[in-house]
């Protein structure tokens, strides 16, 4: 399929990440995906937290809502510093 729209575009390449992170996080526990590789680290619930935030904006452009409410998406902001309480950061196994 040859994406003919922007929306089809973004679509089409939300799909194809969607499979993509899916496939490569299967296996993981919540526990591995909260812990930091190394002091001052991102865990991967972190770096999957700033995908889903950026996602969020090209959900909106789709006419979507997004899949982090806001107070939830901030924690994951661009600029953000990796929580001290990773008990706090959201569940993303969804």
């Amino acid at each position: 399929m040859t994406p003919k729209t922007l929306t089809e575009t973004l679509s089409l390449q939300l799909r194809y990440t969607h499979g993509v992170a899916n496939r490569n996080l299967d296996g993981i526990t919540e526990d591995q995906a909260l812990a930091a590789p190394f002091a001052g680290g991102n865990s991967i619930n972190r770096v999957l937290g700033h995908l889903v935030d950026a996602r969020n904006g090209m959900l909106g452009l789709l006419g979507r809502g997004p899949v982090l409410d806001a107070a939830v998406a901030k924690a994951y902001a661009r600029g953000t510093q990796p929580d001290s309480q990773p008990a706090a950061l959201a569940d993303l196994q969804a």
